[in-house]
């Protein structure tokens, strides 16, 4: 297969990561400037769901959040047992109830045959461990916004240019290891972590060509359509403009990582970009300026 070398090309990066500490994975983004992808913390209703899990669970039992949470309210947890049939539908009976409470900026969970103060603790710890599917989103968004990356089936590929500031990232977060493959550093992150250098032929560039087409295009509609609604605030409309400019700064890492500039996707995210500045000033009160 003909190769077409542009430096050393980019990584392939997989990795798969378990629950992590809220504090611990904060300060590494906050370390390396990505704080704004800092997840929120777990929601009280998920958090108290899975510490009766923990307690609680079995074969023919049930745990759910008890209602929506709102403001204000407590959450709450229903267990409920299971009596399974088969020729016949199942029997539900709803047996305990556990309920969030604070004042004064404590916590406390309750449920009048539980030691309080050890379903606390249990809960506390659940709250603060971010899901796999938070930090999976947060990794995935700074990977995408920040470091150019495009996903695959297979992992993501990072371009040449963006390689160092995701070896720093996934150095704090997976762990570093040395030249003869053992480990010197842990990360937050428990898991797998696999990146492989990418040899850059014709169908490798030509998949990344197609993903980045499918990205742009699909992110610029989508902000063309969210402005011509007419419902955004200013914030709002600011948040598009940053969206298309960060389609611009990637279409322009992949000029440079290929060589060669790629006008009509340009065109696509500048229009998004222009639409949404211009309803910016207008929302602001912007007169006579030209886009």
């Amino acid at each position: 297969m003909q190769t077409h070398r542009i430096g050393i090309g980019g990584l392939k990066v997989g990795y798969r990561v378990s629950p992590t500490p809220l504090a611990a994975f904060k300060a590494v983004l906050d370390d390396l400037g990505y704080s704004k992808y800092v997840p929120n913390p777990r929601t009280d209703s998920s958090a108290l769901v899975a510490t009766v899990k923990a307690k609680e669970g079995g074969k023919n039992r049930l745990i759910a959040g008890k209602g929506k949470p709102q403001k204000g309210k407590p959450a709450g947890v229903e267990v409920v047992d299971v009596e399974r049939h088969l020729d016949t539908f199942n029997a539900y009976d709803p047996r305990n109830r556990f309920k969030v409470t604070g004042a004064n900026g404590s916590t406390k969970v309750q449920r009048d045959d539980w030691d309080d103060e050890e379903l606390t603790d249990a809960f506390l710890a659940e709250k603060a461990v971010l899901t796999t599917s938070a930090v999976n989103g947060a990794i995935n968004a700074i990977m995408q916004q920040e470091l150019a990356g495009i996903p695959s089936l297979t992992g993501t590929y990072v371009p040449e240019a963006n390689v160092p500031a995701w070896k720093a990232l996934a150095e704090r977060l997976f762990g570093r290891w040395d030249s003869d493959g053992n480990q010197v550093a842990e990360g937050v992150c428990a898991g797998l972590y696999e990146p492989a250098s990418v040899q850059l032929d014709e169908d490798t560039i030509r998949s990344i060509r197609e993903r980045l087409r499918a990205e742009v295009t699909e992110e610029s509609t989508n902000i063309a359509l969210e402005v011509a609604g007419g419902t955004l605030n200013s914030t709002q409309i600011q948040t598009r403009c940053d969206r298309a400019q960060r389609l611009l700064e990637k279409i322009a890492v992949y000029d440079r990582e290929f060589g060669a500039a790629q006008e009509d996707l340009r065109k696509v995210a500048e229009d998004a970009n222009k639409m949404a500045c211009y309803a910016l000033l207008t929302e602001l009160g912007g007169v006579g300026v030209g886009l």
